[in-house]
C-alpha cells in the first residue's frame, strides 16, 4: 500500500464517498462529525460504506441525523442495569445485553417510513449504504470463525496498529458488501446493519444467505466499498472516518484517493458497555468539536 502522507486540510468539493468505520461506542464520534459538518453547509455524499457500528450511525445519517438515534441509545443504555443478562430468568443461560439492546436501538431509527422518506426527496435521489459483512472462507463453524477472527483483531489492534490488516484475510477471513438502496426492503437493511456488527459473543454471528456472517471489523476496521468513476460523478476523493485513535499517524493523511481522518485523541468511552454509566454523548461531542476545526 502507498504510504500515508500527511494532510494540512480535506478537500471537500472532492469527496464522493464516506467510509465508516467500526469501533461499537466509539462510532459516536463519527455521529458528532457529521452532525456538526452538515449544520455548517455540508452535503452528505450519496455513497456510503463501512461495518458494524459505524454503518449504522451511517445510516442513521440517510434517513436523518445521528443525534436522532443518540437518544434512544442513552435511553436503551440507561435502562439496562448489566452487560450480561440471563436469557431465561429461571435458568442460567447468559447473552450480552447487546443482542437485545442493539436490533432495537435500529428499530428506534430505521423505520420504513423514515427509509422510504429518505428516498423520494425531489432534490436528493437519497443514499446508498454499502454494509461490510465478514465471511469466513473455510469451514462454516461459528466458534472456529469467530476465534480465528477475534484472535486477528486482537493481534492487529495491540501489535501491528495497521489501517487495513493483512493477517485476517491470510487466515481466510474476507469482506462482502450488501448494497441498500432504495429499492432495497427495510428488513433487508436491518438484518444486513445486525450481521455486520455481529462481533461474537457480545452479539451472535447470523448467518446470510445460508453461509456464516460476522462483525467485518473482523477483517478491516475500516472497509471501503469499490465504487466506479461512473457511481462517484467526478468526486473522486473517498473520506474514511476511523475511530480509533493512532499517536504514530496524523490527525488528517491521503493513501491514494483516500483520505483519512481519525479523532483528536482516544475517544473516551468504552467500546462494548451498554449501562448507564456509558456517557456516548461525550464521544459524540468529541467528533463535534474536531469537525468544527475542520471545516
Amino acid at each position: 500500500m502507498t504510504a500515508p502522507v500527511a494532510a494540512s486540510k480535506i478537500d471537500w468539493p472532492r469527496i464522493g464517498h464516506v467510509a465508516f468505520a467500526g469501533g461499537g461506542n466509539r462510532c459516536w464520534w463519527q455521529g458528532g462529525v457529521c452532525d456538526q459538518l452538515l449544520e455548517k453547509g455540508w452535503t452528505l455524499p450519496r455513497h456510503l460504506s463501512g461495518t458494524s457500528a459505524g454503518i449504522a450511525i451511517a445510516a442513521s445519517l440517510a434517513v436523518g441525523r445521528a443525534q436522532d438515534a443518540l437518544a434512544p441509545c442513552t435511553a436503551l443504555y440507561n435502562a439496562n442495569p448489566h452487560v450480561l443478562e440471563r436469557t431465561v430468568p429461571t435458568q442460567r443461560r447468559w447473552q450480552f445485553a447487546h443482542d437485545r439492546i442493539y436490533p432495537a436501538w435500529l428499530d428506534s431509527f430505521l423505520t420504513p417510513q423514515r427509509w422510504l422518506q429518505s428516498h423520494v426527496r425531489g432534490d436528493h435521489p437519497g443514499h446508498e449504504l454499502h454494509i461490510a459483512v465478514g465471511r469466513f472462507r473455510g469451514p462454516q463453524w461459528p466458534k472456529l470463525a469467530t476465534a480465528i477472527g477475534l484472535s486477528a483483531y486482537l493481534f492487529d489492534k495491540f501489535a501491528l496498529r495497521q489501517t487495513h490488516p493483512v493477517l485476517p484475510h491470510r487466515l481466510g477471513l474476507a469482506i462482502e458488501f450488501f448494497k441498500a438502496h432504495q429499492h432495497t426492503p427495510i428488513e433487508d437493511v436491518r438484518r444486513w446493519l445486525i450481521a455486520a456488527a455481529a462481533a461474537s459473543p457480545v452479539l451472535n454471528a447470523p448467518a446470510l444467505n445460508g453461509k456464516l456472517a460476522m462483525d467485518g471489523g473482523f477483517c478491516d476496521n475500516a472497509p471501503v466499498a469499490a465504487l466506479g468513476a461512473s457511481d462517484l460523478q467526478g468526486q473522486t476523493q473517498t473520506l474514511v472516518l476511523l475511530t480509533r485513535h493512532n499517536p504514530r499517524m496524523p490527525s488528517v493523511f491521503n493513501i491514494a484517493n483516500r483520505t483519512y481522518w481519525q479523532p483528536s485523541y482516544a475517544v473516551r468511552v468504552s467500546t462494548w458497555d451498554c449501562t448507564p454509566g456509558t456517557d456516548v454523548s461525550a464521544a459524540y461531542e468529541h467528533g463535534r468539536s474536531d469537525a468544527a476545526q475542520r471545516f
